[in-house]
């Protein structure tokens, strides 16, 4: 039988589904994370980067980043420091991340989807937020730093989030860093991450719809340095990320590699 609870949201967003708190576990995780291999063990698990148009070095192409974040648990009375609320993507060397400054309009720029933990009448599983990204200046009413190359708004009718890109960012190796902010919820909280997948398209999308651009329009970003992911002490075509929790833990680095050539 659904609840009263799951009609209306599934009522205001019928992609979410939310699972309850067991009753026979003293906090709920991601199932996902729960027991082999992982143990909800803290680190983005099975992060994963990959083009759909081309791996030439250099050209315009659409980008795909995902990963599961262990480590995170929602207890019936605690554990709210140990929710993920922000996630870095470290950019190798070469990429070239397009301005969003420069519009007039916002256009469409790809898609994002969360899962991950939430209090709402007790502990709750969320899985399958999904947004689409939307291109805004940084210097608007946003969460984006002023100096941020790039900004994008991802809103639906059950949550809103701020991403965005900076350069020459410390905290994780790079030239660029991409970082997903807080995903506020329709109930006034945020979301503990805990799987993401974020699509950038090859180019955007000026016209009505959630459909990428054509490919001789602008590009949103190009892919970076030539690269042998089989010699990883280059720094080429190597993404890293790490996730921060609420209390301030921060995951290890975890990597992946595409292979660009000439």
């Amino acid at each position: 039988m659904i609840s009263k609870l799951n009609l209306a949201l599934v009522a205001c967003v019928a992609v979410v589904s939310i699972s309850a708190f067991s009753t026979n576990a003293w906090a709920l995780t991601d199932p996902n994370c729960d027991g082999a291999p992982y143990g909800n063990y803290p680190l983005i698990h099975d992060l994963r980067v990959d083009t759909e148009d081309t791996y030439v070095a250099y050209e315009p192409s659409s980008v795909f980043i995902g990963g599961l974040v262990c480590g995170s648990y929602l207890g019936r009375f605690g554990g709210n420091r140990t929710l993920y609320e922000k996630i870095e993507i470290g950019i190798p060397p070469g990429v070239w991340i397009h301005t969003t400054d420069l519009f007039r309009e916002p256009p469409y720029v790809g898609k994002v989807s969360f899962s991950g933990l939430v209090r709402f009448g007790g502990p709750r599983f969320i899985e399958d937020v999904r947004s689409e990204l939307r291109a805004v200046d940084s210097g608007g009413e946003t969460d984006c730093p002023v100096a941020a190359v790039a900004c994008y708004s991802a809103t639906n009718s059950f949550s809103h989030s701020w991403i965005w890109v900076v350069e020459n960012n410390r905290a994780v190796p790079g030239e660029q860093v991409l970082t997903i902010g807080p995903i506020h919820l329709w109930n006034g909280r945020n979301l503990g991450v805990t799987r993401f997948e974020l699509k950038l398209c090859r180019t955007f999308s000026f016209g009505p719809g959630n459909m990428c651009g054509l490919p001789h329009e602008v590009p949103v970003q190009k892919n970076g340095d030539p690269s042998n992911c089989d010699e990883r002490d280059t720094g080429a075509g190597i993404y890293t990320a790490v996730a921060t929790q609420r209390g301030g833990r921060v995951t290890a680095s975890a990597k992946d590699c595409i292979n660009w050539i000439y």
